[in-house]
């Protein structure tokens, strides 16, 4: 199945570049780490040297909950608009470094380096924020289209409902349509980067209808492809849970184990999104041969006739 054999090439090829995954490891602690630092502060502040932290680790105490919106309230709001502010900045960046990304990821040299990496960020910069600046109107335009129709679809299934069950079950229908054409477009997103980098396209509304056009005739192996992908990181999330709710917190050590585990997980998720993207290369290369490729196959020549 051309989609198991991507998947497992993408596999590979995350596993090719420690380099790469370190690198972007970085990238996401330097992102995270002041929302961390600020969120300890308000916590600090809105708790002091109380010992009801240790109630509300414990379990969910509303007491304590309403006491540290009164101590911290202000500051919990300006740490609201901090997190908007470092997530439009993870977008930018995460927009800026997909280039070297893919270029990482699609290269023949076996070896990674930053110097590599970062002129593959340069190059691509301009072309994947417009990229981005039309999938975001394009997704808007989409998911307010999508949500009406669900919406009255909804509406007209819930109208004469004498059970909750009912409500459950059409929200659950509903919401999964909605997640699944918004995944689609954010994968479609990325074949739009790819075919980018691969077919070197300077039009980004060319890329955009080519990875439309792409999702819609190969939608089983995009699929089968994106699901290989989202199970390998459950069975990961589970077995993190497992581990970090085994081991406790009840010492330093198992402080420090779980924070271990922690990091390692932050690192497999950015090993199964580096894997994601050589599934995509893979698949897309497979199913879309380069100009290069297509004028070097073979043509057949009908035998003239007498």
């Amino acid at each position: 199945m051309k989609a198991f054999r991507a998947f497992t090439q993408g596999m590979r090829q995350g596993l090719k570049a420690p380099g790469l995954l370190l690198t972007l490891y970085l990238f996401n602690l330097a992102a995270a780490l002041p929302v961390a630092l600020v969120f300890r502060n308000i916590l600090k502040s809105g708790f002091g040297n109380s010992m009801a932290i240790e109630r509300f680790i414990e379990g969910f105490d509303y007491a304590v909950y309403q006491d540290f919106l009164t101590q911290a309230g202000p500051a919990m709001g300006a740490f609201g608009s901090l997190v908007f502010w470092v997530l439009l900045g993870y977008v930018f960046v995460s927009t800026l470094i997909a280039g070297g990304v893919l270029t990482i990821v699609g290269g023949e040299s076996e070896k990674f380096s930053l110097g590599t990496f970062f002129a593959g960020c340069g190059r691509y910069i301009g072309r994947f924020f417009r990229l981005f600046l039309i999938f975001a109107a394009l997704l808007s335009v989409t998911m307010l289209v999508v949500g009406a129709i669900l919406a009255a679809i909804f509406s007209a299934a819930t109208q004469n409902a004498t059970s909750e069950v009912t409500l459950v079950v059409w929200g659950l229908i509903v919401g999964s349509i909605a997640v699944t054409v918004l995944g689609l477009l954010i994968v479609a997103l990325d074949f739009a980067k790819i075919a980018t980098v691969r077919l070197d396209l300077r039009s980004m509304l060319k890329a955009t209808g080519q990875s439309l056009a792409f999702i819609i005739r190969r939608l089983f192996s995009v699929v089968v492809a994106v699901i290989l992908v989202l199970l390998t990181l459950a069975i990961g999330t589970v077995l993190y849970f497992w581990a970090a709710s085994a081991i406790g917190m009840d010492s330093l050590w198992a402080l420090a184990v779980v924070f271990v585990i922690q990091q390692l997980y932050v690192i497999f998720r950015i090993y199964l999104r580096v894997a994601l993207y050589g599934s995509e290369w893979a698949l897309h290369a497979r199913l879309t041969p380069s100009p290069e490729q297509a004028s070097a196959a073979p043509v057949s020549v009908a035998p003239s006739e007498a």
